[in-house]
């Protein structure tokens, strides 16, 4: 086994008087037993630690880990239907939603654009969902929408 040290970037944030060029620069330390060069160790494993982030995103958000019954089959298509969501969730936020709001979890996005106070009224035979006023971020939902809407 090696340990490989990786500068990785240039902190750029610094405004006060640093003590040593070497504060500049963000570090990475590898354990591996691989014999590949440190970059090309460095790029193999870079963004692996992340991977815990989705999973646990895929179980509080699309309830992936738990199941629905007894018989297998029936559990993997379960699994297969919620992991579909997830990627169409990854996708939507990606195509669709401004980069304000892309990087939402499905329970930020939910709770953000969908668990709106509304009040449901009918008059003269038509239907009109009223949102609450706190609702302040309509105008975007809309251009989703409308963006939705262009992909087709």
């Amino acid at each position: 086994r090696r340990v490989i040290l990786i500068r990785t970037a240039e902190a750029s944030d610094f405004e006060e008087p640093y003590l040593s060029e070497e504060f500049l620069w963000e570090y990475q330390a590898l354990v591996t037993n691989m014999i590949d060069s440190g970059d090309e160790v460095w790029r193999f494993y870079n963004h692996r630690a992340s991977m815990e982030s989705y999973i646990k995103e895929s179980k509080n958000g699309f309830a992936s880990d738990q199941v629905s019954g007894d018989d297998f089959y029936a559990n993997v298509a379960d699994l297969w239907l919620k992991m579909i969501a997830y990627n169409i969730h990854i996708l939507f936020c990606k195509e669709v939603c401004p980069p304000a709001y892309s990087s939402y979890t499905i329970g930020r996005f939910r709770r953000t654009f969908f668990q709106v106070p509304a009040v449901l009224v009918t008059h003269a035979r038509k239907w009109k969902l009223k949102l609450n006023s706190t609702f302040t971020r309509f105008s975007c939902w809309l251009k989703m929408l409308k963006k939705v809407h262009q992909l087709e």
